[in-house]
């Protein structure tokens, strides 16, 4: 049984992999949704071809209102992705994403490697 999960788990792995470089390689657009994002720090059988540089991206909330936090967070990442595209990198390896409270504000911070594959 653990035999079986493993290779499930393994064969899963694989195919995200596959679909992951075939939508990479097949990707003809040109906006930030090419850029791939991942939180790991390497993918196995993706190999990182250049590393672009490290990447910032914030967005700043008011602590009051009707904001959503998840639409901040997804914001924030999209902000970077245009960033690394614009920078001539098609993913962002280990992303982070934090969300730092105040009395007044919140602010999404969204890190990572911008890198071509």
């Amino acid at each position: 049984m653990i035999l079986e999960t493993s290779v499930g788990v393994l064969l899963l792995s694989a195919a995200s992999i596959f679909y992951a470089r075939s939508r990479l390689i097949r990707r003809e657009d040109s906006g930030a949704e090419s850029v791939l994002v991942f939180t790991a720090k390497e993918i196995p059988g993706l190999e990182v071809k250049e590393t672009v540089g490290y990447i910032e991206s914030s967005s700043v909330m008011p602590a009051e209102g009707d904001y959503s936090l998840e639409s901040a967070k997804e914001d924030t990442v999209e902000k970077l992705k245009e960033k690394a595209k614009s920078m001539g990198a098609n993913a962002i390896f280990e992303l982070t994403v934090d969300v730092e409270e105040g009395s007044m504000h919140t602010r999404v911070v969204a890190r990572g490697f911008a890198v071509k594959i």
